[in-house]
């Protein structure tokens, strides 16, 4: 249930779930927070009647949930709440793909670790550049609408997922490692896999994890890329060994352009790493801190256009 203002966490305003979006950007951050729906299979995404109350249940099963997590990385040493101002506009951050009752509510912008900014600032960006890319601008489909064309034909490009996931041992690799192969690794994957690709977007993530029957603490290390390629170009090898260390790759290819699935495929890209919701907070705050300044995701090519406007974006 929502949290009433003037509660013991602190200065909450309660969020009244009014409306489900139906949009396909909205759809994708929901896609990419599906790992933190109670029953750890995801949100109906059909907006039957039953499907709406999912959402909007999950939706305030999750501003509980991350107003307890603040408080507990607060307390766990995190200094980006240590101001008030900051803290409260972290408390109140507005969800995404439902309209609430609180209209004009500013989010808090911290995407290292709010799922709510999470998805505004990875899943609808990297959604609005690929239409963008794809599709042009509003002005360009009226255009070519008015020159007798029904329909606006997207350019022929594939859509590439690609998630690659690392599980190293805490104690044998620190977190310094994993951000130097961070930046060595940023451009390499797309040069020797991808070299076909149009435009690109690399994203990595980094949790603590426990596997091994909860015998070995892990640090959960994942390259996540998204990429236009043309018809004719090869998919990169899902097969992927490391002699260091366990991994695992994922590869996922849809043909052509269809809103729908570029929407499913950011979802999947910049799917949310659950464990920074639930591990340790001390393992977590240190965490934050030290990738504090560092650049965890990156546009090439044709996706890194600046022509999109912010007020396209979903906050």
């Amino acid at each position: 249930m929502p949290m009433k203002s003037k509660s013991a966490s602190g200065p909450c305003v309660e969020f009244e779930m009014r409306d489900v979006i139906s949009t396909c950007d909205a759809k994708a951050q929901r896609y990419a927070l599906s790992p933190l729906a109670p029953n750890g299979k995801g949100v109906e995404e059909t907006l039957d009647d039953q499907g709406t109350r999912n959402i909007k249940g999950f939706m305030e099963h999750l501003i509980s949930w991350r107003r307890h997590r603040i408080n507990e990385l607060r307390q766990a040493g995190w200094t980006r709440f240590e101001k008030s101002v900051a803290w409260i506009f972290a408390m109140n951050c507005p969800p995404v793909g439902v309209r609430t009752n609180r209209t004009g509510m500013r989010p808090c912008h911290e995407h290292a670790i709010c799922p709510f900014c999470w998805a505004r600032y990875h899943v609808a960006e990297l959604y609005f550049r690929v239409i963008y890319a794809l599709y042009g601008t509003t002005r360009e489909a009226h255009l070519h609408s008015s020159q007798g064309m029904e329909f606006y034909q997207p350019a022929s490009l594939d859509v590439l997922t690609v998630r690659t996931t690392w599980w190293y041992p805490m104690n044998k690799f620190d977190l310094s490692f994993l951000f130097m192969d961070m930046e060595k690794t940023r451009k390499l994957f797309l040069q020797k896999s991808i070299p076909a690709a149009r435009g690109a977007y690399v994203q990595y993530s980094i949790e603590p994890a426990v596997v091994q029957d909860n015998t070995l603490n892990v640090w959960q290390y994942t390259q996540r890329v998204f990429a236009l390629i043309p018809p004719f170009a090869e998919s990169p090898a899902a097969d992927v060994f490391d002699d260091q260390v366990a991994c695992k790759r994922i590869v996922k290819r849809t043909a052509g352009g269809l809103r729908e699935d570029i929407a499913r495929a950011a979802g999947f890209t910049c799917i949310y790493p659950r464990e920074l919701m639930t591990g340790p907070p001390s393992l977590v705050a240190a965490l934050l801190t030290q990738r504090r300044g560092t650049r965890m995701s990156s546009y090439y090519g044709i996706l890194r256009n600046k022509g999109i406007r912010k007020r396209q974006l979903a906050f």
